[in-house]
């Protein structure tokens, strides 16, 4: 009777062992780096036609989206989101366009990115952990322009999903230097520009009209403004140094309207000239109406034995 009893219990022992590995129970416990993952802009995917060579991913939205510049290179950071708003990685392709703050799009560009791409990154202020896609992108292929600033489009699709794009602002684009300034502007300048090429000679300066026309200079603050540009030469034509220093500079129109000289140019209005010495340059006035079919350029330079000043005076013709 005690075998038999000893043997009951045996098979009833057994038979729990065998159902029990017949049965598996999963748990998910978050981790710390997925509780604040939706503290960032996030956005929603559609669904859409399948892409080609693309593992499928539980990825539903996107965040931590942002841009970062240094002198070398500008990065796109991003991060997946499942619906539990828990970080996934995935494979997917991606599109970035910079536009800056003139509206100029200056960088548009394509990426193939695969979930093995994926890092985890700290953020310096909570030391919170998360899963980002870092994308390098070297300043030297963004367009220079005259803003330093902008926006930064994402567009990116898994094989089954698109999502919304989203945006952020960047600072740090390339901007033209100086001489790369006045180069543009002196190119601009040209296209349009009148051919005058009068002379005029009294007392120590022989003075050149050379070239007129509207004026656009490209700025990297502010709003563009046209002026007037007159280009000229000047040469000390006396046995002794003499200060260029023209007064009452201004322009008459046929039209019956005075325009004054303004700031900027780069022909120092108040300059020391050696003889045989040649100084070029341009000043520039108030726009001149479309309209008006000639000008005189009028300025007092230098003075006579009686202490008179000499007048310059130049005829230019507009229109043709």
């Amino acid at each position: 009777m005690k075998k038999l009893f000893q043997s009951i219990i045996l098979v009833l022992l057994i038979s729990v062992v065998i159902l029990s590995g017949c049965t598996t129970t999963q748990t998910n416990t978050p981790t710390s780096n997925n509780q604040n993952a939706d503290s960032n802009v996030q956005t929603e995917s559609k669904t859409v036609d399948g892409g080609s060579g693309l593992r499928s991913s539980n990825a539903k939205f996107i965040g931590n989206f942002m841009a970062t510049a240094d002198e070398k290179k500008i990065e796109a950071r991003f991060s997946l989101l499942d619906a539990s708003k828990k970080y996934v990685t995935a494979d997917g392709t991606g599109t970035v366009r910079i536009v800056n703050s003139d509206s100029k799009e200056v960088y548009v560009g394509t990426v193939n990115v695969k979930k093995e791409d994926f890092g985890t990154y700290t953020l310096m202020l909570t030391g919170e952990d998360f899963e980002a896609y870092v994308w390098e992108i070297p300043v030297a292929q963004i367009t220079k322009s005259t803003s330093s600033s902008g926006t930064m489009y994402l567009n990116f699709k898994l094989k089954d999903t698109e999502f919304e794009e989203m945006e952020t602002d960047i600072w740090g684009l390339p901007t033209y230097s100086e001489d790369e300034l006045a180069q543009l502007n002196e190119e601009e300048f040209l296209k349009s520009a009148i051919s005058v090429d009068k002379k005029l000679s009294k007392g120590s300066f022989e003075v050149t009209v050379t070239k007129v026309g509207l004026f656009t200079p490209l700025v990297t603050y502010g709003d563009k403004e046209t002026y007037f540009r007159v280009d000229m030469e000047v040469k000390n034509i006396g046995d002794e140094k003499e200060y260029f220093s023209p007064s009452g500079l201004a322009i008459l129109d046929n039209q019956g309207n005075q325009y004054e000289s303004e700031y900027g140019g780069n022909l120092d209005r108040f300059s020391e000239i050696y003889p045989n010495v040649k100084k070029s340059g341009y000043l520039i006035f108030k726009k001149i109406p479309a309209t008006s079919q000639s000008i005189k350029l009028i300025f007092e330079l230098g003075h006579d034995e009686s202490y008179d000043p000499y007048t310059f005076e130049y005829n230019i013709q507009l229109a043709k």
